[in-house]
């Protein structure tokens, strides 16, 4: 082999392992920028899950409430209902309709 020959084995050799430097520092570049990546959506998504558990107890302090007025109402309604019983079996009984 001549010297030429040699030289240029030599420069094609250099060329390769500075691509290959070049490439390994991209790859852990993007290695880094994925990971970043990752962590940033894991985060995004435990924020959007603590919002759904946030709305979840909306919804059910909206649901408590709402069935504490109905029981509410129920229990009027049971206490107006026991009222005209009381009246009806008056009267059935030939008792004064007016309320004591």
């Amino acid at each position: 082999m001549t010297d030429d020959s040699l030289e240029a084995l030599r420069a094609d050799y250099d060329k390769l392992a500075n691509r290959v430097k070049q490439l390994e520092a991209l790859s852990a570049e993007q290695r880094g920028a994925l990971e970043r990546q990752m962590r940033g959506g894991f985060e995004e998504m435990r924020g959007a899950s603590r919002g759904v558990g946030a709305r979840f107890d909306g919804v059910e302090s909206e649901l408590r409430y709402r069935f504490e007025q109905i029981d509410s109402r129920f229990n009027d309604l049971g206490a107006r209902l026991d009222r005209i019983e009381t009246l009806i079996r008056r009267a059935l009984n030939g008792g004064s309709i007016a309320p004591s």
